[in-house]
């Protein structure tokens, strides 16, 4: 229909006396209302079904780290504190929180290193009860598996910032094992520069600064809880005398367990590997420079390790 045709069309709807264009059009308007009212409420309940999914997929993944940390049965409090922290807190505002594990249903049901997390809330009707009355409730579900990687890099400290910091073109790979960072700052964990970190995992309680610097073979997590101190417990034997003296590293190195005494350098260039046992740095410090020369890689393999650094 062209614009000649349509003005016309306008012009003989307005000039009729009929009184049946104006009962035709207050029939037709509080339908038109109640379909862009209906619209605009789908698309609230659109918006809290993604804020659900999103809270579900975040505690689904804490929980199961924590589980996989030894939280045996902490894990269910962690899921409902993240799901909590999205606006949806167990048991208010009629928000259902369940954590099950295993999962009760889907393709994880007999697998005791998985978590379930499923929220779900009714929702108050407004033009769509003019359809219909039945309660409407919207819910999520996420499923997220226990990592099976070995620790073998934790930071301890609950607060510090850049309490795990990697800089310039420092490489780090820790293979068949995790990273976990217990502080809560909002850049505990910091991969700066053209630095790389490559992990299993990494599990940080807060936040991460240089997040694409990171590749995890199973995951990355942030926000939560903090590991226990493995080492709490623990005792070493003391060490005596020295494997090396001011030991200082420029190119390719593989390093065995011992006494380091006089400190450890690790130098631009440097490209170490550590063998699995422990370490003591006796009378200096661990450093590791860099420069815009090649980097310095650091590769951590499968097998317990320890470093006790003694001034």
């Amino acid at each position: 229909m062209n614009t000649r045709a349509l003005s016309r069309l306008l012009g003989a709807a307005r000039d009729d006396e009929s009184g049946n264009v104006m009962i035709t059009g207050a029939l037709i308007l509080p339908v038109l209302i109640g379909f862009a009212s209906l619209g605009s409420e789908a698309g609230l309940w659109a918006h809290k079904h993604r804020k659900m999914q999103g809270a579900t997929d975040s505690a689904a993944l804490s929980a199961a780290n924590a589980y996989s940390n030894g939280n045996q049965t902490g894990f269910v409090t962690q899921a409902k504190s993240v799901t909590a922290s999205y606006g949806f807190p167990d048991t208010t505002d009629g928000v259902s929180v369940i954590v099950n594990r295993p999962p009760q249903t889907g393709g994880f049901t007999g697998e005791s290193r998985a978590v379930e997390v499923l929220i779900s809330q009714g929702q108050k009707r407004l033009f769509s009860q003019l359809w219909s009355t039945e309660p409407l409730v919207i819910s999520a579900r996420s499923v997220a598996l226990a990592n099976d990687a070995t620790g073998c890099v934790l930071s301890l400290n609950p607060s510090a910032k850049s309490a795990t910091s990697l800089s310039g073109s420092a490489v780090v790979k820790l293979n068949g094992c995790a990273l976990y960072d217990n502080s809560t700052d909002a850049s505990a964990l910091t991969v700066g520069g053209s630095s790389r970190l490559t992990a299993d995992s990494v599990s940080v309680v807060g936040g991460i600064d240089g997040e694409p610097n990171i590749t995890s073979m199973q995951n990355i997590n942030k926000g939560v809880a903090p590991i226990s101190d493995p080492y709490a417990g623990a005792t070493f034997p003391a060490p005596s005398g020295c494997t090396k003296r001011n030991f200082s590293a420029h190119d390719q190195v593989s390093l065995s367990p011992g006494v380091y005494c006089g400190g450890m350098s690790l130098n631009a260039g440097a490209n170490v590997t550590l063998s699995p046992g422990i370490y003591y740095i006796d009378g200096g410090d661990l450093t590791a420079s860099h420069w815009c020369s090649p980097p310095q890689v650091a590769t951590i393999g499968p097998g317990p390790r320890s470093m006790a650094v003694r001034r």
